[in-house]
């Protein structure tokens, strides 16, 4: 074997070790990333379920995420569902 095909054979064989432990490498953060956030989002839901200061309603608004009115309320409505919203139907904002 010459030197050139020796040189040419371990830089084949070092990309392809270099190839397969920054693939691993890769996995494992994103492995210990997706626990992190999972871990984070349990503690903060953890957090918002057990304040004792907190009513019953505002909690719900809290899980939920955002805010939607139990009870319609036309005002409410009419920033929700703009009538000139070519995307939302007028009967969708039409109060009940």
């Amino acid at each position: 074997m010459t030197a050139i095909a020796q040189w040419g054979l371990l830089a084949l064989i070092g990309y392809w070790v270099l190839t397969v432990v920054l693939r691993l490498l890769i996995c494992v953060v994103r492995k210990v990333f997706w626990v992190v956030k999972t871990v984070l989002a349990l503690w903060l839901f953890g957090l918002i379920v057990t304040d004792k200061n907190a009513s019953a309603d505002t909690t719900a608004v809290r899980v939920q995420g955002h805010h939607i009115p139990i009870r319609p309320d036309p005002e409410c409505l009419a920033v929700i569902c703009p009538a000139d919203d070519p995307f939302i139907s007028n009967e969708a904002c039409t109060p009940s």
